[in-house]
């Protein structure tokens, strides 16, 4: 997600979605759970951008004060992908926090 926006590789809101879903919608799982198999890293996009159709507000924690929003890019890439992954495929406004 961070590349595309670092690159300008996209040409509307829609392809930051398609990127973040694309990017996060992979699944890892362990054996230990009877009738399931140990799994890591398989492709799971459709089964992400279902859970992501739950979601009713979006928050992340600022881990230090010594940075704040304007100083990273991870903000942009899991929060900001997030937030497009969430509302832009169906439409939903929602409260996006940020906290301390």
């Amino acid at each position: 997600m961070g590349l595309a926006l670092d690159a300008s590789a996209w040409e509307d809101e829609k392809d930051l979605t398609e990127t973040y879903v694309n990017w996060g919608g992979h699944a890892y799982g362990s054996s230990r759970n009877k009738g399931f198999d140990r799994i890591s890293g398989e492709a799971a996009q459709n089964l992400y951008a279902a859970r992501l159709k739950t979601i009713d507000v979006t928050y992340m924690r600022q881990a230090s004060p010594e940075y704040d929003i304007l100083d990273g890019g991870c903000y942009a890439s899991y929060l900001g992908g997030h937030v497009h992954g969430i509302e832009k495929p169906w439409g939903q406004g929602l409260p996006h926090l940020l906290g301390g």
